[in-house]
């Protein structure tokens, strides 16, 4: 009878251990599952923040590139995209950061290629820069950024022009969000294209 106690006892806290053992893998790996959660919920939160900068960041390119086109608008240029590129970088503003709160934002522009479609469409923007973003224990690295603009040439100004694409009138017009004012005898050639529109 001692025995079958003894045995009834080991197998009770066998049991019992058995048990607890169970419980443990189960707490574990629901611990384990709300890790991984919260980590792959502030994994999103960091690369929406990382897409918001790098969308910052080209929008500020974009708006030099505009501005550029609008200042080398009217000249007949040979190497319009090296020139540019030069216009971009050199007008490139000094980013503003401080709306992104929570990260720590490296920015260092280093060049600027752009190149114009065999269409005359678009400007591709090329920017060679070092960008680093830091969150807490999140970090990325962005070596380049790509972003384009569409020429005026898809929004056309409606003037008078010369066969040599030269105006014929004195117009001040708005096209495609951007203020033209156009003289008589002023180039409408852009990257080599006439961006008038027949009348």
């Amino acid at each position: 009878m001692k025995k079958k106690s003894q045995a009834m006892v080991f197998a009770s806290v066998g049991i019992v251990l058995f048990i607890i053992f169970v419980l443990v893998l189960i707490f574990r790996s629901s611990l384990i599952k709300e890790k991984s959660e919260s980590k792959i919920a502030s994994s999103i939160a960091f690369e929406k923040k990382v897409e918001s900068v790098k969308e910052y960041i080209e929008k500020n390119a974009k708006k030099v590139a505009y501005e550029g086109v609008i200042s080398l608008g009217s000249a007949v240029v040979e190497n319009y995209d090296k020139i540019l590129s030069s216009y971009i970088l050199e007008n490139f503003p000094d980013v503003d950061f401080s709306s992104f709160k929570g990260v720590n934002i490296t920015f260092d522009l280093n060049d600027i290629l752009v190149e114009t479609n065999k269409e005359k469409t678009r400007i591709d923007i090329y920017l060679d820069c070092f960008l680093k973003i830091k969150k807490e224990n999140w970090e990325r690295e962005i070596k380049s950024l790509i972003t384009s603009i569409s020429l005026i040439d898809k929004c056309c100004i409606p003037v008078l022009t010369t066969d040599n694409c030269e105006a014929e009138e004195d117009i001040d017009i708005e096209v495609c969000g951007i203020k033209f004012n156009i003289r008589n005898g002023d180039s409408l050639i852009v990257g080599g294209e006439c961006i008038a529109c027949e009348i």
